[in-house]
């Protein structure tokens, strides 16, 4: 299969990548263009017809990247366009599986929940006290599921915890801080997952779904 990966060189993406590219042909998208290594060629998000051929030719595309150097007034306005431009690649081409990695942060936006619990499939509701990060994930995963059932592509959307691996400077020191402290958010631990167990549930839910 052919696999389209943008944020090739983040922490999370690095993993999955090492975990798809000995069964699969693997594109990583990232910033700026790189040679080819290790089983993986490159595309550079910069380039918009290198980006275009990316996405058109991907079997399935796995949307993780998120621009953090945006400043906090164009960080959704940028981050929207990213997203929408992904989308519309992945949708033009034969793209069968559509994933999209948001987060937890999402469960935010759940409120109340139901007689019976918080569920996956309960409708996020957008409210003013939420950050932008949260606000984007949120509308994100409105806009892809909206995009692929309209045009009959399969799709998934990831909501992992906090992820911890190498060169992982901001879970690192979530890691740090637990030993000292229970970590988490209103009397509530917050769990971690490993880069590693991460990819290799992703490659293994990729294989079932694309089978």
């Amino acid at each position: 299969l052919k696999v389209a990966i943008t944020g090739a060189t983040g922490g999370i993406v690095r993993a999955l990548v090492a975990a798809l590219r000995s069964r699969h042909e693997v594109t990583g998208i990232v910033r700026a263009a790189r040679p080819a290594a290790d089983g993986v060629t490159y595309a550079a998000s910069a380039d918009p017809e290198a980006l275009a051929a990316a996405l058109a030719a991907a079997d399935c595309v796995i949307h993780n990247a998120l621009d953090s150097k945006a400043s906090a007034k164009q960080f959704l306005a940028v981050n929207e366009a990213l997203n929408r431009t992904i989308l519309t690649g992945a949708l033009a081409g034969r793209c069968r599986l559509y994933v999209y990695v948001s987060s937890q942060v999402v469960y935010s936006g759940m409120d109340p929940a139901g007689p019976e619990g918080y569920r996956e499939d309960q409708e996020l509701v957008l409210t003013d006290r939420l950050d932008d990060y949260t606000r984007l994930k949120i509308e994100e995963e409105g806009r892809v599921i909206r995009a692929c059932r309209a045009a009959g592509v399969c799709y998934l959307i990831v909501r992992p915890t906090v992820v911890m691996g190498p060169g992982m400077a901001w879970s690192d020191r979530i890691v740090d801080a637990s030993k000292m402290v229970t970590v988490g958010i209103r009397h509530r631990t917050m769990n971690l997952i490993h880069a590693d167990d991460l990819a290799e549930a992703g490659r293994q839910g990729l294989c079932d779904l694309l089978r």
